[in-house]
């Protein structure tokens, strides 16, 4: 910033806080923070505040970067591009897959179709096959629609399970109340406060889930009952 030189004949006044918040309590300005306390004005030039402007910054240190020779820079980089690319859940299609090719051009060498509307489209005219297609592409891998069809072949498996708590709670209710669920709601075991309604509700799904152990339990419970 250049300097001022030409002076002002009616210069400016600024009260005590202005004056110190440009300045400071500087050795060469105590006279006139003397002069402030005292209630007094100062004038201030152009040039005093060029100056205070013009002071530069201290530099903050900066660390410099250093090359890395001991990592391989191959190595992460392909382990970067494997945990970037899609994952794909499929085995079949997984093992098929090329990396170098499209999307769409791996599905079309599979057998597979990208877009379904594509594949079969809609006919415009009524009297149109839906057979009919417009572009025909080569199966160069046929065997992942093979392993594909062969499994789904197999009957789905019932993953659905109840806990081993549930299934107590279940099984004492049926062994001292048999079917009378009023009774089964005012156990003092009906730690859940279920309703009847929703103590048959989980009999019920206990049946439909377990329905060979609890036919089991349920002859167990006949001797029982004919001892007594």
């Amino acid at each position: 910033m250049k300097r001022v030189s030409a002076t002002l004949t009616d210069p400016p006044e600024l009260p005590l806080p202005s004056a110190i918040a440009i300045f400071g309590p500087t050795d060469a300005l105590a006279a006139t923070v003397k002069g402030l306390k005292r209630g007094k004005r100062v004038a201030l030039f152009p040039s005093s505040v060029s100056r205070a402007a013009a002071m530069p910054k201290a530099k903050q240190k900066q660390r410099r970067k250093k090359y890395n020779y001991n990592v391989d820079r191959k190595k992460l980089n392909r382990a970067f591009r494997k945990r970037s690319a899609p994952k794909i859940k499929c085995a079949q299609i997984r093992h098929a897959w090329d990396s170098t090719k499209s999307v769409s051009k791996n599905l079309a060498e599979m057998g597979l179709a990208v877009d379904p509307n594509k594949a079969i489209p809609i006919p415009k005219d009524t009297k149109m096959e839906l057979g009919q297609e417009a572009g025909t592409t080569t199966v160069r891998k046929p065997y992942v629609i093979n392993e594909l069809e062969y499994e789904a072949s197999f009957p789905e498996l019932k993953s659905e399970t109840l806990s081993r708590d549930l299934i107590d709670y279940v099984k004492h209710m049926i062994q001292n109340h048999g079917e009378n669920y009023k009774a089964m709601a005012r156990d003092e075991k009906n730690y859940y406060q279920d309703t009847p309604k929703q103590i048959k509700r989980k009999i019920s799904v206990y049946k439909r889930f377990y329905p060979e152990e609890y036919q089991v339990f349920i002859s167990s419970l006949r001797p029982e009952k004919m001892e007594q």
